[in-house]
């Protein structure tokens, strides 16, 4: 099941009528309980400095870094904030992080980021941080 990146848009323009996605993010269809979670991170004028998703096989040093910080050491697959946050290259610029989840239905679920990507992001100048 593919669907545009119209598609995507104006459900997103029903949840959070500012956002706009990058027509270059993709959509994927999720065939398991595994569920896939992107986050892009906007500046001050609505444009995208990065974008990022997550992945149940790489990790990072920054994403181990805060999870032994909060005190949860072995969640140390790389989560969307934080890819995101890597990716970045320009982050004083960063101003706020739209975080994303859909079922294989394409609805929008609960993606409120997690204690260690709040600790991330607090490391960070972003000021503001949706979720679907």
């Amino acid at each position: 099941m593919a669907e545009g990146s119209g598609l995507l848009n104006r459900r997103m323009q029903k949840c959070v009528p500012w956002v706009r996605i990058p027509h270059s993010l993709p959509l994927k269809t999720m065939s398991s309980k595994r569920q896939q979670v992107t986050a892009v991170i906007y500046d001050k004028r609505g444009r995208v400095l990065s974008i990022g998703q997550n992945s149940y096989i790489k990790s990072h040093p920054v994403q181990a870094k805060h999870a032994k910080r909060v005190g949860k050491e072995h969640h140390i697959y790389l989560h969307a904030e934080i890819a995101a946050i890597t990716r970045c290259q320009d982050l004083s610029r960063a101003h706020r992080i739209f975080v994303t989840r859909y079922d294989a239905s394409g609805n929008p679920t609960l993606a409120k980021p997690c204690e260690i990507c709040c600790s991330a992001i607090s490391a960070t100048p972003i000021k503001i941080i949706d979720h679907t």
